[in-house]
C-alpha cells in the first residue's frame, strides 16, 4: 500500500491480560486497555530519558507487572533486554556479570533483588557499576537502607521507587530518592504520576485530610477495563465517586495510607494485613515499619501466629540489633499489644518468583 495501514488497534482496546492472585489467592484475570500502559511507559521513561543506546536485566516473571516495562517499556524506547541465563534467574553474581558485560543501565525489579545484588557486590568486594544510571522499586517494601548502599555500588544510579496496582497499568504513584531522611520509618509512597490521581479516603467514601489514615483509591488514565468476564468483582473493586464537583471511576487498592503535610503519600499497610488479637485491631504492617526504622534492619516480616506476634527480621548487623533492642524499639513507638512476643531473626526472608516476601513460607518459631 501506499500508505501505512490503519492500526488495527486504538487507545481503548485491549494491550494484555494478567493475572494475579493479590492477597486472597484467587487468581484475577485484569484487562488493561493500551492508553493506560503506554501512557505509564511514555512517563517513566521520560523520567530518565531512556533511549537507544540503554538496556534493562530481565528479572520479573511474565505473571508479575513489573515486567511489562522490560518488554513494552524499555523497547519502545528502542533499548536493549538483556535476559539471564535459565538456570541462574536468580543467581546475583550472574546479574553481574551480565550488568557489567552488557553494560545494562537500567535496574526494574522488586526491593529484594536489588538487596539482593547489593549484598553480592558489597561482600565481593565488586567494581561499582558505572553504566547503571537507574533503578525501578516496586511490589513490595523498600529498606530504608537501601538507596543509599545501592548507590555506593552503581554511583549514578537515580532511584526511583513505584506505587499502585496491576488494576492501574502497573505503576500510579512515583517517588525519586534524592536524599535519605533519618526520621523514615519507610520510603515514600510518592505522588501520581501523569494522567494519573489518588484519593485517601475513609469508610463513607469521604476525603481524610493530611496526617488521617484511609484507603488509598486510584483513578485516572491508567484505570483497567475491569476483571475479564467477572463483573461482579469488577463492581466490588472498580466503583463510580463523586464527591463535590468530582466524579471519577476509582479503583479500591486494599492499601492503607495516608496524606503528609507535603502532599507525598505514606503507605502504612494492607487492610487484609490487619488481624485482631485479644479483641484488639493490630496493623501488622505498621509494627514492619517500626522495625525497619532501626539502621541495622534491611528487612522484617510480622504475622500473628496462635494468637501471639512474630517478627522475622534480617539485620545487617546482629551485633547491632539484638531482640532485646528491637523489642523496646516496638515499644517505644507502639502500643503495648502491638509488641511482638516473639522475634526471630533469619538470613533472608523467603521470596516468591516475583521477589515479594513469602509469608506462608516462613519458618514456624520455636
Amino acid at each position: 500500500p501506499v500508505h501505512d495501514p490503519a492500526p488495527a488497534a486504538g487507545p481503548d482496546h485491549l494491550c494484555y491480560i494478567i493475572h494475579t492472585s493479590g492477597s486472597t489467592g484467587a487468581p484475577k484475570p485484569i484487562a488493561l486497555h493500551h492508553r493506560g500502559v503506554v501512557n505509564n511507559i511514555t512517563d517513566l521513561n521520560s523520567r530518565f530519558h531512556a533511549g537507544p543506546h540503554d538496556a534493562v536485566l530481565s528479572l520479573s516473571s511474565p505473571s508479575f507487572d513489573m515486567s511489562v516495562y522490560e518488554y513494552l517499556g524499555i523497547t519502545a524506547a528502542g533499548g536493549t533486554v538483556v535476559i539471564p541465563s535459565a538456570h541462574r534467574t536468580k543467581d546475583p553474581a550472574h546479574w553481574s556479570d551480565l550488568l557489567t558485560e552488557h553494560r545494562v543501565s537500567v535496574w526494574n525489579s522488586a526491593p529484594a533483588l536489588l538487596d539482593l545484588l547489593v549484598d553480592h557486590l558489597e561482600q565481593s568486594g565488586a567494581e561499582p557499576l558505572p553504566h547503571m544510571r537507574a533503578a525501578m522499586l516496586g511490589g513490595d517494601w523498600i529498606p530504608v537502607p537501601l538507596p543509599a548502599r545501592a548507590r555506593a555500588v552503581a554511583p549514578a544510579m537515580r532511584l526511583f521507587t513505584l506505587g499502585g496496582a496491576t488494576e492501574a497499568s502497573i505503576h500510579s504513584t512515583l517517588y525519586e530518592v534524592v536524599h535519605d531522611d533519618p526520621r523514615w520509618t519507610s520510603i515514600p509512597y510518592g505522588r501520581p504520576m501523569a494522567n494519573q490521581r489518588t484519593y485517601i479516603l475513609d469508610d463513607a467514601f469521604q476525603p481524610v485530610p493530611p496526617g488521617v489514615p484511609g484507603e488509598l483509591y486510584l483513578a485516572g488514565t491508567g484505570l483497567a477495563r475491569g476483571y475479564l468476564d467477572q463483573p461482579e468483582r469488577t463492581a466490588e473493586r472498580f466503583l463510580q465517586w463523586s464527591h463535590g464537583e468530582v466524579s471519577e471511576r476509582l479503583y479500591r487498592t486494599g492499601d492503607l495510607a495516608r496524606f503528609g503535610e507535603d502532599g507525598l503519600i505514606e503507605l502504612l499497610g494492607r487492610k487484609d494485613f490487619q488481624v485482631k488479637l485479644n479483641g484488639l485491631r493490630v496493623e501488622l504492617g505498621e509494627i514492619e515499619a517500626v522495625l525497619r526504622s532501626h539502621p541495622a534492619v534491611q528487612h522484617s516480616a510480622v504475622v500473628a501466629h496462635r494468637n501471639q506476634l512474630v517478627a522475622y527480621v534480617v539485620v545487617q548487623d546482629p551485633a547491632g540489633a539484638d531482640t532485646d533492642a528491637l523489642r523496646a524499639l516496638t515499644a517505644e513507638h507502639l502500643p503495648p499489644y502491638m509488641v511482638p512476643e516473639v522475634i526471630v531473626p533469619l538470613e533472608r526472608l523467603p521470596l516468591t518468583p516475583n521477589g515479594k516476601v513469602d509469608r506462608t513460607s516462613l519458618p514456624e518459631p520455636r
